[in-house]
């Protein structure tokens, strides 16, 4: 016999055991894989790949709204990541579209403002990604830093405390506080940030290369040199520390070691502005 009913129960057993799997797959919603696919997608372009199969097959489908959103949200920042900025804006405005309540969404698109420098419309988007999340400190950080750009250091430094208050770890809100403090021309203060901001993170080249810059500003060559010294040895292909510290070797009277640093600086871009007429200039003052 060769109809089911004729089974012997142990390949009855035997038969469920290989249909079951196979009635929960197709039971699952036929767009779940793809959408898991597209969130977890390991590159940027794979993500867009992924996430563009995903909203093609279901936009007009009658999709979650949510859903969609959410694939359209890790496509901008696919988008983003590529620098593909214009795209990146335009699919996180679709996912506002659908789901208005996503905090991560408004702040890539505010990111994407802020890098094409249209830094109002960015203000605008990361005070609505604060609204929909007021513990979003990377919000709050990257608000004081447009805050900056706009010529508005003391709301730039409220919103680095904000951020700080959230996450006291945060070396990054530490570094651009004190560039809000170094805008004012309150180089003490800066030079604390900054410090806090090495503290929490020991290899932070930016925070040394501001530092040094605040050292220098104040008259400390030595520490300046120092702190060029270390973002060197974090950073040994920057050509732009290597002539600061060049200059703050000038600044010292230091003609040798200018002239080596300057001359390091143009074996790594031979095109570099400051270290060509600086190099120029010391030569010709044999």
């Amino acid at each position: 016999c060769r109809s089911i009913v004729c089974l012997t129960g142990n390949a009855m057993r035997r038969l469920v055991f290989l249909l079951v799997p196979a009635i929960l797959l197709s039971a699952m919603p036929a767009h779940a894989a793809s959408l898991a696919s597209c969130a977890g997608a390991a590159t940027p372009d794979a993500r867009i790949v992924l996430c563009t199969q995903f909203i093609d097959a279901n936009d007009a489908s009658g999709e979650e709204p949510a859903t969609l959103a959410t694939a359209f949200a890790h496509r901008a920042l696919a988008y983003y990541q590529r620098r593909d900025l214009e795209r990146a804006i335009a699919d996180s405005t679709r996912a506002i579209a659908l789901d208005a309540t996503r905090a991560d969404v408004y702040l890539t698109r505010a990111n994407a403002h802020y890098r094409a420098r249209r830094y109002r419309q960015a203000l605008s988007d990361y005070t609505g990604a604060v609204d929909r999340d007021p513990r979003l400190a990377a919000a709050y950080d990257a608000r004081g830093v447009t805050y900056r750009k706009l010529g508005l250091p003391d709301d730039a430094i409220r919103d680095h405390g904000k951020a700080i208050e959230i996450d006291p770890g945060f070396a990054k809100a530490y570094r651009n506080r004190g560039n809000a403090h170094y805008y004012k021309g309150d180089g003490a203060r800066a030079i604390r940030d900054y410090s806090k901001a090495i503290e929490l993170d020991p290899r932070y080249g930016n925070a040394y290369g501001d530092r040094a810059a605040a050292y220098e500003q104040a008259g400390k060559a030595d520490l300046a040199i120092a702190d060029y010294t270390t973002l060197i040895a974090i950073n040994p292909n920057s050509a732009d520390a290597y002539s600061a510290r060049g200059l703050a070797h000038e600044h010292k009277g230091d003609r040798a070691n200018a002239i080596a640093d300057h001359r390091k600086a143009l074996s790594i871009d031979p095109a570099h502005p400051l270290s060509r007429a600086n190099l120029k200039a010391l030569l010709s003052s044999r």
